[in-house]
């Protein structure tokens, strides 16, 4: 209480104090506040821009240590919690991480590839989802975030075409979502440039824990990275 008490005078007297000061003094001041903003707002957009050098990992990185990492944390700008690389007890397989926000749990499979994403990368997704059911005792939403066709340009591999045709077709009988990295990059863009709302999170959440295959994104893409006309 007694704390309070000083912090309150202290408070008290700078108010008494500034409103004796100068005009020229209270202008120096006010310019010198506004200098401080400037100066914040440019490191801001330093950061923004670093930031979204290191997304751009989305586009063109195929191995795990660069892509996986990564891929969660585009899964985060969403909302989604991701957690870390786990092995599944028992069978001793190996997941690339969870998402523990959203209607349901989810299990992370992140690949990449010069060509598209084919049906032996769905095949041992399958059993990791099968495997963590029987562990947990509870059924987690597959996630599979592919980075197909990674050498060719971000604006002619959107959508699901960096996945293979049995790929999308064999997904839709398993509780698995397929992601395109490209779309998921354009998404962070919308997320960290404000342009995307909170709402809109919640909705790309859901559609992706409800979708049994392919999820287009590019719904919410519009007017961003490589999704112009």
């Amino acid at each position: 209480m007694a704390i309070l008490i000083a912090i309150l005078l202290v408070a008290v007297l700078l108010w008494l104090t500034l409103r004796r000061l100068s005009p020229a003094f209270a202008t120096r001041f006010a310019l010198w506040r506004e200098q401080r903003e400037v100066e914040q707002s440019k490191r801001d957009a330093i950061r923004g821009v670093d930031d979204l050098l290191a997304f751009q990992q989305l586009l063109y990185e195929r191995g795990k240590p660069q892509l996986e990492p990564i891929a969660r944390e585009a899964l985060d700008q969403i909302g989604f919690k991701s957690t870390s690389r786990e092995i599944i007890p028992g069978p001793n397989f190996e997941i690339d991480g969870r998402t523990t926000f959203g209607s349901s749990p989810g299990i992370l499979e992140i690949k990449g590839s010069k060509k598209q994403i084919v049906l032996d990368e769905l095949s041992v997704f399958i059993p990791k989802v099968l495997a963590d059911f029987d562990a947990k005792g509870y059924r987690s939403k597959g996630i599979l975030v592919g980075n197909g066709l990674c050498d060719a340009r971000p604006k002619d591999r959107l959508g699901e075409k960096v996945f293979s045709s049995h790929t999308l077709q064999a997904v839709k009988a398993h509780s698995i979502a397929l992601v395109n990295s490209v779309d998921l990059y354009c998404i962070v863009c919308g997320v960290l440039s404000g342009q995307i709302k909170t709402q809109d999170l919640e909705h790309m959440r859901e559609k992706i824990l409800h979708t049994n295959g392919f999820v287009s994104l590019l719904e919410y893409c519009k007017g961003l990275p490589f999704t112009d006309s």
